[in-house]
């Protein structure tokens, strides 16, 4: 429906939109497409993990907010969870619960992946190759690297080491000259 915008049409609007949108079984339907949906992975590394952590977290708090009740979903979480991990993640969630006979919770796995993710940054981190550029060859077969480092501040106005905000010529220009810039 559209309706001419005036006050007197503002309750028949937004009526009209609630009825579209706040739809609660169309709503709950597509967070549980959602979680029914995320892609296994076959690589362990962090933004994969973190993504299907953040999926069903994100499910979970929006289900919730539907009034779903969620809290005897552990092992459905669990197993759809760890369906989806690689197998070295899988390994060592395993590895990390202390009794292989009780059912573990979502809390448990969430804790886990959290940490797991955190690793897996940190070694990423560890990992990632310094850039350096080969200068010089001199007759001895010598080499002398420098470390290629961007200054943190380069002015877009007058291309000094300083930021924008601080440029003296920036400075100078009215406010409209500025918003113009």
């Amino acid at each position: 429906c559209r309706f001419e915008l005036t006050n007197e049409n503002f309750d028949l609007a937004w009526s009209a939109l609630k009825d579209r949108y706040e739809n609660t079984r169309i709503l709950v339907s597509h967070q549980m497409k959602k979680l029914f949906s995320i892609q296994a992975i076959s690589n362990e590394n962090c933004k994969s993990i973190y993504n299907i952590q953040y999926i069903i977290n994100d499910c979970l708090s929006i289900l919730k907010t539907y009034e779903v009740k969620v809290e005897n979903w552990d092992p459905f979480l669990v197993h759809l969870c760890s369906s989806k991990l690689p197998e070295e993640t899988l390994r060592a969630w395993e590895d990390s619960l202390e009794n292989h006979r009780e059912v573990p919770t979502w809390s448990q796995m969430d804790k886990f992946l959290k940490k797991r993710i955190e690793i897996l940054e940190t070694i990423c981190d560890l990992r990632k190759p310094v850039s350096y550029r080969d200068t010089s060859h001199t007759k001895e077969n010598t080499h002398s690297f420098n470390v290629q480092t961007a200054s943190p501040f380069v002015c877009k106005n007058c291309k000094e080491n300083h930021s924008l905000r601080n440029c003296p010529k920036f400075k100078q220009l009215s406010i409209t000259d500025r918003i113009k810039y």
